[in-house]
């Protein structure tokens, strides 16, 4: 059975998994679901998907709805080239290094949004949390 991928053209996850199958050699056979049409929310697509998440894989023996757990699958199913390392160390400095990064990214991409979208245009003041973000608040505001 050829591996079908439904995803949202765009999305980061969906990105995630294509590049996951490109290093692996793979060529699935891709769906692009349209959000505005809300095709996540149709019944053929939640038969496969109950929760209406992207992306969501197709494979010989079921579906899987989460991009890491479609990695985790695919490194297991073909295990030529592991995504996640081949030794031990190699896969806990993988996972350290991912999670970390995630961590920072996360904590750092929540204040400049909060602070892009509860913000009324006005410069933070001097010595706020907010201020910390200044340069990224001119960048998005001030172009």
């Amino acid at each position: 059975m050829t591996l079908i991928l439904h995803t949202f053209s765009g999305a980061p996850r969906g990105w995630r998994v294509l590049l996951g199958m490109s290093f692996k050699g793979l060529t699935p056979d891709i769906r692009y679901l349209n959000y505005s049409e809300k095709d996540h929310h149709k019944p053929g697509f939640l038969k496969l998907n109950p929760r209406a998440t992207a992306p969501t894989l197709e494979t010989k023996t079921g579906v899987l709805r989460d991009s890491i757990a479609i990695l985790a699958w695919l490194d297991r199913e073909y295990p030529e080239k592991p995504l996640f390392g081949a030794t031990p160390q190699e896969a806990g400095i993988i996972w350290q290094t991912t999670t970390e990064c995630n961590d920072y990214l996360r904590k750092s991409t929540d204040q400049l949004l909060s602070l892009v979208f509860s913000s009324d245009g006005s410069v933070p003041a001097e010595g706020s949390a907010e201020r910390d973000l200044q340069p990224h608040y001119h960048r998005l505001h001030h172009k």
